[in-house]
């Protein structure tokens, strides 16, 4: 098919992109050994990250369109973007500016970001929030339930409460940073989104967008929005292609990629040869 893309956000650069690939790379349940190695050698355009993945496919990166593995999700989190975001230093902003639960009510409110848009121009709005959860709650999102969220309410364009049956402690790790909100002027129709593939399908409020997919070979092109609500991102190319394990080394020695995922044999010898190296500890993610 082609087709003309753990969100891992800061607030100057938008992308950490060290933390995002290493999540992506290693997928959910990684072996506690498993390393990753960047090259050190100087790029030529050292806006483009080109990084090598052994699987390749990981399904098209809606919501509906992407596989179900830690990889899959993350893809479709560049052009995705949930209402709030959880990092090591805690929550961030998302599509809100702020949050509170109120309860009495058993309900958060979330006050919207101003001035963000689609990446088709249209603008976005509470009502995008609403339609989201309601149509989740009749087509569930298969990577995580919404079944928490009774009723979701719009009060005005920039203030949403999303009302819950019963208090939810890991509500903003499991929803409100997890969830990925859709545009209800191009969903709205849509009967059967698992057969919604197509260019539209795509469009989002994440800080890229799909230039390139190809599933045959496991390939993806992403390329920064411009104008994006939280700054232009300094990455303006993410390229992901498949490579074996062997390949995958070959190719990082001679710096036709930026990061890739090593056997743990292999680490010593290029940290001696000034590779950047990181290792992960699988977490067996229940959301995985």
């Amino acid at each position: 098919m082609q087709t003309t893309i753990g969100k891992i956000k800061s607030h100057l650069l938008y992308i950490c992109l060290a933390a995002f690939i290493l999540l992506l790379v290693s997928g959910c349940g990684s072996r506690a050994e498993d390393k990753k190695a960047v090259a050190p050698q100087a790029k030529s355009d050292p806006a483009i990250l080109t990084v090598a993945d052994t699987t390749g496919d990981w399904g098209v990166p809606n919501p509906f369109g992407h596989y179900l593995r830690g990889p899959g999700y993350i893809r479709m989190t560049l052009v995705f973007d949930s209402l709030v975001w959880k990092d090591e230093k805690g929550y961030g902003k998302g599509l809100a500016e702020s949050w509170q639960w109120l309860p009495e009510e058993k309900a958060w409110r979330f006050t919207l970001r101003n001035g963000v848009k689609w990446h088709d121009g249209k603008p976005f709005t509470a009502r995008d929030v609403v339609f989201s959860f309601e149509y989740y709650a009749r087509h569930p999102y298969p990577y995580i339930s919404t079944s928490q969220v009774a009723k979701a309410v719009a009060l005005g364009d920039r203030e949403v409460k999303l009302y819950l049956d019963e208090p939810y402690a890991p509500f903003l790790d499991y929803i409100a940073a997890s969830i990925p909100i859709l545009p209800e002027h191009i969903w709205k129709e849509l009967a059967d989104p698992r057969t919604f593939k197509g260019p539209a399908s795509l469009i989002g409020t994440g800080p890229y967008q799909l230039l390139e997919y190809s599933r045959e070979h496991g390939t993806y092109r992403f390329a920064a929005v411009p104008g994006h609500y939280l700054g232009e991102a300094k990455i303006k190319e993410i390229r992901f292609v498949k490579l074996t394990g062997e390949m995958s080394l070959a190719a990082l020695k001679r710096g036709e990629v930026d990061m890739a995922q090593i056997p743990p044999d292999m680490a010593d010898l290029l940290k001696k040869k000034d590779f950047a190296l990181s290792q992960t500890k699988g977490t067996g993610s229940p959301r995985c």
